[in-house]
Parts: structure tokens; C-alpha cells; sequence
């Protein structure tokens, strides 16, 4: 398993791995951000380390220490998904699991590999947050789920981080790479590096989106659940994509315009106070897929779905998993009020008559 200015395609090549070769080791680098399970720790502006280093970690949260501790009965229809997985955070734990190794198609889950590359050019100071994308023609020829760029349009690349992982713009993603590497091809190779650095041996990818391929013989992108959560545990070391992903709604600004748009993870919507991301994906071949996130009382939980048949059955599964854990360390379900669970009476708001 495993600078500020404009940018229209520099070409940018430059590696930052983790080095991380075998599958054990990817699949228990997700307790990597167990370092600070409350805050996600470590950040200045637009998510970017203080330091250049992660700090090391402590001899028992050591990744390759992680336990795999599953309860099968913490969700109730597991046949209505392809794989998945729920991991906690806190405790360095996977506690549920289905096929986690199997690969599986992963739709706009690839998006996830492009805001990482794109948070980690920020991080290495060769663009900003306030970079200025050009956006090609060939953006707005992308199909799916857009945010209808205009061609030659110049967008700030956080609105296009945002549009791209809020809303699951595929124009906005082929921007990103196409603005970062100087071409897609040249972006998905880079993309492929990234995966082969942080050990995810599942993972392919063979365009930015995760549009389907339409070529003869042509392979979707692919992943697993593990290699999934790993490369999520990656993203999510930028504190600003937690911003980004927590928004119901947001709103793209290209000069003068203003495009109102929805988040596609309806339970963020649902359960705003509790669910603060990742990232949907569908595709007819990948089904509806899913990376959920959540913290209540700063437990923080990652939840990885792939290949429910409706989206209904990947936010029904979903929500199932994360509140039944919740449930059963005595946080309650998802939406339900901390203090009324406590037993402590709401405080009560003076208001006028």
C-alpha cells in the first residue's frame, strides 16, 4: 500500500517523498497525525508547517505500531459497499474494515493527490495560496462535475484548491495541473511519483480528475481504502484544507465574477458540527465514494467508502460507522448535543422580550 505571480505552466518537478517503501509501513502511516490528534498540529498561514520537519514521533504512536482492531458490527449492511475502513486518530487504531487492500476505482478521490501536490508547492515556497492559475482551454473541454471556468481566465490557486475539493470541480483540478507542471501528462506523472514515494502500491492514476478513461482498454484511476486513508492522512496535515472542506457552501471569485457553489459531501451539511470533510467522488465504474471526516470532543475520526451503489448507501454506511464508534466511547451520535449527553443543562441565552 501501500512568487506570488502568475503561473501558466512552469513545469514544476520537484519531490518532497517520505520515503516510504513497504506496505505495512504506508498502510500505519496514517497515525502519523496522531503527533496532534486535537488540531491536526503544526501550521502557519494557508496550512504550511512551521518547521520543515515533522517532529518524530513518540515511541508508541509510532506508525508502524498501529493496530488493526476491527468490530465487524459497527456497520450493519457492509455488502452495500465495495471497501472501506473507519480509523481513529486518536487512538492509532483501524476499527473497521472491508477489503482495505482490494483496488478499486476511485473517481474524484484523485483529487485529493492533486491538492496534496498543490499544498506541498505552497509549503515549498515556489508559489502561494495568491498564485494566479491561467486556465486552459482544454479545462473547460473537461467533463463531470465543473465549476465553469472560462478559458484564459486568471484564478487564485486557493479558489481552485477550494472549488476542486468543495465542489469537485474537474476544470478547476485540470487548472491545478496544468498550472503546476505545465501540462496534465506531465501532472499525473508527478501524481504517480508522489503515490510510488509514500508507498501506496494500489494507487495509479491516469489524469488529474478522475474522470472515467475513454480510450479502448483504458484503466480508471484506482486506489484502495488503506492507500486511501494514507494519502488523506497526508492532505489533512494542512490545516486550511479542514477549513476548505468544512464549508457548506463557497463561493469561486475570478475577477469580477462571482460563482456561488454547494459542497458535495451532504453529511457536512447534515452534520456540519461534527463532519468537516474530505472529498466525494462518483463515476458509473467507481460508484459513490467517500473520504468522511469528523471530530467531536476533539476524537478525530477518518471514514474511507468506496463503491456504494447510490449515494444514499455510501452516506447511510457512512454516517452509520462514524456514529456507532462515537457511540461506543461514550461520544454519542453523530448531531446529537454534547451537553444534553453529558447530562449538563444547555447554557440558556438572555434574549429581549
Amino acid at each position: 500500500m501501500s512568487l506570488g505571480g502568475e503561473v501558466t505552466g512552469i513545469g514544476l518537478m520537484a519531490q518532497n517523498g517520505l520515503g516510504l517503501v513497504s506496505k505495512a509501513t504506508a498502510l500505519l502511516l496514517s497515525g502519523l497525525l496522531a503527533i496532534a490528534p486535537a488540531d491536526l498540529q503544526g501550521v502557519a498561514d494557508h496550512g504550511i508547517f512551521k518547521d520543515d520537519q515533522v517532529p518524530p514521533l513518540e515511541r508508541d504512536m509510532d506508525p508502524c505500531n498501529a493496530t488493526i482492531d476491527v468490530n465487524q458490527y459497527l456497520v450493519s449492511a457492509p455488502e452495500k459497499i465495495k471497501a472501506g475502513l473507519l480509523y481513529d486518530l486518536n487512538e492509532n487504531r483501524i476499527v473497521w474494515e472491508k477489503n482495505m487492500d482490494s483496488t478499486v476505482a476511485i473517481a474524484s478521490l484523485t483529487k485529493i493527490m492533486v491538492a496534496l501536490i498543490a499544498m506541498e508547492e505552497v509549503k515549498s515556497g515556489r508559489i502561494s495560496m495568491d498564485s494566479l492559475f491561467v486556465v486552459p482551454k482544454a479545462a473547460t473541454l473537461v467533463g463531470g462535475s465543473r465549476i465553469n471556468l472560462r478559458a484564459g481566465a486568471k484564478v487564485h490557486m486557493e479558489d481552485l484548491v477550494r472549488a476542486a475539493m468543495i465542489r469537485s470541480g474537474n476544470d478547476a483540478a485540470y487548472t491545478l495541473a496544468h498550472g503546476i507542471a505545465g501540462s496534465e501528462a506531465l501532472f499525473v506523472a508527478r501524481m504517480n511519483t508522489r503515490a510510488a514515494e509514500m508507498g501506496l502500491d494500489k494507487t495509479r492514476f491516469y489524469n488529474s480528475t478522475g474522470m472515467p478513461i475513454r480510450t479502448p482498454g483504458g484503466i480508471d484511476n484506482h486506489s484502495s481504502a488503506a492507500d486511501i486513508l494514507i494519502l488523506s492522512s497526508s492532505l489533512m496535515r494542512f490545516n486550511s484544507i479542514l477549513d476548505f472542506t468544512s464549508r457548506c457552501t463557497d463561493t469561486l471569485c475570478s475577477g469580477t465574477i462571482r460563482v456561488p457553489y454547494l459542497n458535495t459531501n451532504g453529511l457536512v451539511r447534515e452534520f456540519n458540527a461534527d463532519v468537516d470533510g474530505l472529498k466525494t467522488g462518483f463515476t458509473n465504474n467507481a460508484g459513490y465514494c467517500i473520504v468522511a471526516t469528523s471530530k467531536r470532543c476533539d476524537h478525530r475520526l477518518v471514514a474511507v467508502v468506496l463503491g456504494a451503489p447510490t449515494k444514499y448507501d455510501r452516506n447511510i454506511v457512512t454516517a452509520e460507522m462514524l456514529s456507532s464508534y462515537y457511540n461506543s466511547i461514550g461520544l454519542g451520535r453523530l448531531g446529537e448535543d454534547l451537553a444534553e449527553l453529558a447530562g449538563t443543562p444547555a447554557p440558556v441565552e438572555d434574549s429581549e422580550e
